[in-house]
């Protein structure tokens, strides 16, 4: 069921929103070709203490996950789709494609993000595959008014990605923020309209 935020709530959620934009810039600014995964995720820890919040993945564990998630942030290189471990042994190269996915808690409120980087020199089918994601994520955006479903989220999304000829983990999902990590609605990137 969804969780209705109060205008306070809300205030507090965009606060929120905005130290991690913060955090996910500087990280975006650190992520260097030659640097590694786990530098990131120290950098990361400070920048989210520095900002009076925690990092809401570190420790968080899922009801369908074995173990609890040992890093604050989700480093994911290339055909790593999401949830990637820092690790010192995860090191960038040129031409690699970088997510970072954060979260943080401020004020008993989460709020989660990711970001999409290019390191270096991109083959074109690199580029071509961050200018679709970055617009189906756009499209995506634009349905999400009053009135239209779900399923529009998810519809353009998928038209778009499917028509240029790229394709979506089908079990991955966004998903509501607020006094939980992940709170609904799920917002699958796959639908009909209406």
């Amino acid at each position: 069921m969804v969780s209705l935020k109060t205008e306070k709530e809300i205030a507090l959620l965009c606060e929120g929103g905005e130290k991690l934009a913060k955090v996910l810039n500087a990280l975006s600014r650190a992520c260097k070709v030659g640097g590694n995964a786990y530098d990131l995720d120290m950098l990361a820890r400070k920048l989210i203490k520095q900002e009076g919040a925690r990092p809401s993945f570190l420790h968080y564990r899922p009801s369908s996950a074995a173990h609890s998630f040992p890093a604050a942030i989700c480093v994911s290189i290339n055909d790593t789709i999401v949830h990637g471990v820092p690790k010192r042994s995860t090191v960038f190269h040129n031409g690699d494609i970088v997510s970072i996915d954060a979260g943080l808690m401020y004020k008993g409120l989460y709020t989660d993000s990711a970001v999409t980087i290019g390191l270096g020199t991109l083959s074109a089918q690199k580029k071509k595959l961050m200018r679709v994601t970055r617009k189906a994520l756009e499209l995506g955006i634009h349905v999400c008014k009053a009135g239209n479903a779900l399923g529009d989220i998810g519809y353009a999304i998928s038209s778009y990605v499917y028509e240029q000829g790229f394709s979506l983990a089908e079990d991955l999902i966004g998903h509501g923020v607020g006094y939980a990590v992940h709170e609904s609605p799920e917002v699958p990137n796959i639908g009909r309209r209406g």
